[in-house]
């Protein structure tokens, strides 16, 4: 909420009309969002609510959501308009990141935000073909991978071998 908050918000360009009468709330109730289809500036609420719907299309739409949210802050980043708020978005970066990387893998990862901004980034999500439902004895509902359809996925992205 914060990093597409201080980017000014991002753009995304919603597919089709949804809505989810379960979104789950704070209190651990429930509440009715919708978004309307076509492009849209979100805030980072409204970001966050888009990346964790999911009673409309399941977990799969969620994770093309999320990827899409994550290109729409690497195309933000490379926007001169966002480019003043460089340093609200290294603040926030800053105080909600712990990595290991050091200065010199910085580099790698600006030229990674270009390369998704560009759409040079292959990215793939698991269909329903990809996995099968099953229930554990323990009663809970689990996706059990179709190892097939998926080694075709990753081959795609990363090539035999």
């Amino acid at each position: 909420v914060r990093l597409v908050d201080a980017l000014g918000g991002v753009e995304v360009d919603v597919p089709a009309p949804s809505t989810d009468t379960q979104f789950p709330t704070a209190d651990y109730g429930v509440t009715t969002i919708h978004f309307d289809a076509g492009r849209q500036i979100l805030d980072g609420e409204r970001a966050l609510i888009y990346v964790r719907t999911r009673h409309a299309d399941g977990d799969f739409g969620r994770s093309q959501r999320q990827q899409q949210v994550a290109r729409a802050m690497a195309a933000r980043l490379t926007q001169p308009s966002a480019w003043p708020r460089l340093p609200q978005v290294y603040d926030v970066l800053r105080s909600g990141l712990q990595t290991d990387l050091d200065t010199g893998d910085w580099p790698g990862l600006a030229q990674l935000v270009l390369d998704m901004a560009d759409g040079r980034v292959q990215t793939a999500t698991l269909a329903e073909g990809y996995t099968t439902p099953w229930t554990t004895p323990g009663g809970a509902w689990v996706l059990l991978p179709n190892w097939l359809a998926i080694e075709q996925i990753v081959t795609a992205l990363f090539g035999p071998g």
